[in-house]
């Protein structure tokens, strides 16, 4: 099943162009240059404040041309002191939203986002698969197994 976070914990929304707007295509794709740029305001933010770093993977570091989306996966900062802290996702998502990336559906371990206007996933490898690629029907069979 996916999950939204509830209004009371949305900070931003996310622009949405007047019905009937039309949108070039090349303005909702993204480019390599695009996708690293928004790694680095990631990792700028700091990152490291929340035990993380991001990392760009996907068809936008591997193929050639525009994409469709750019993939992130938010891994765990190393150890630091001998120590490794758990990525603190709850701050982390409301300095991504100050930044501009905006938590659109949260599946687990994709997470469905947009960041102005152009779809992102951002990929958690510390969880599960969740109800990604799932039809409503056959995630809510799972959640009442």
């Amino acid at each position: 099943m996916s999950e939204q976070l509830p209004p009371d914990q949305c900070v931003f929304e996310a622009p949405q162009p007047a019905p009937g707007t039309f949108i070039p295509v090349e303005q909702t794709m993204w480019s390599l240059e695009e996708g690293l740029a928004l790694c680095t305001a990631i990792h700028e933010m700091p990152s490291q404040k929340f035990n993380c770093h991001p990392a760009l993977t996907g068809g936008l570091l591997y193929k050639q041309g525009l994409r469709k989306d750019c993939d992130i996966v938010i891994y765990q900062r190393g150890d630091v002191g001998g120590k490794r802290e758990p990525i603190d996702w709850v701050n982390l998502w409301i300095a991504l939203q100050g930044i501009g990336l905006l938590l659109i559906t949260d599946f687990g371990y994709v997470k469905k986002c947009t960041y102005h206007g152009k779809q992102v996933d951002v990929f958690d490898p510390t969880e599960d698969g969740g109800s990604y690629g799932q039809s409503e029907d056959s995630a809510q069979e799972e959640i009442a197994a």
